[in-house]
């Protein structure tokens, strides 16, 4: 088994990260893909899918996120224009997308 696996973070707490951080990598993710699922949008950012769907919420309330279906019974998720704006925001302070970065004390 792997045990990368076994040991990720459950929820964005324990990722050690700061939720704003990883909000803002999960819209600029977002941004660059337009439309996801919130398990390709955990692959991308290697995270748990609990640890997005945390995410997701806080997105979809601060409407920088509108659910467009389901996949596989899994949300299906675009970005709204004012998410959009905001993910332009962030890629003037840093244009990093890809995995989040997460506490070595996790690992």
């Amino acid at each position: 088994m792997n045990t990368a696996v076994i040991n990720s973070p459950q929820t964005l707490e324990e990722t050690g990260t700061h939720r704003p951080l990883l909000e803002g990598l999960a819209l600029k993710t977002l941004h660059m893909e337009t439309e996801l699922t919130l398990l390709a949008l955990a692959k991308k950012m290697k995270l748990n899918l609990a640890v997005i769907e945390e995410i997701f919420l806080r997105l979809r309330k601060d409407q920088f996120c509108e659910v467009k279906g389901l996949t596989a019974g899994v949300h299906r998720i675009a970005i709204t224009s004012q998410g959009r704006d905001r993910a332009i925001s962030l890629m003037h302070l840093s244009q990093y997308v890809g995995p989040a970065p997460v506490s070595l004390e996790v690992h």
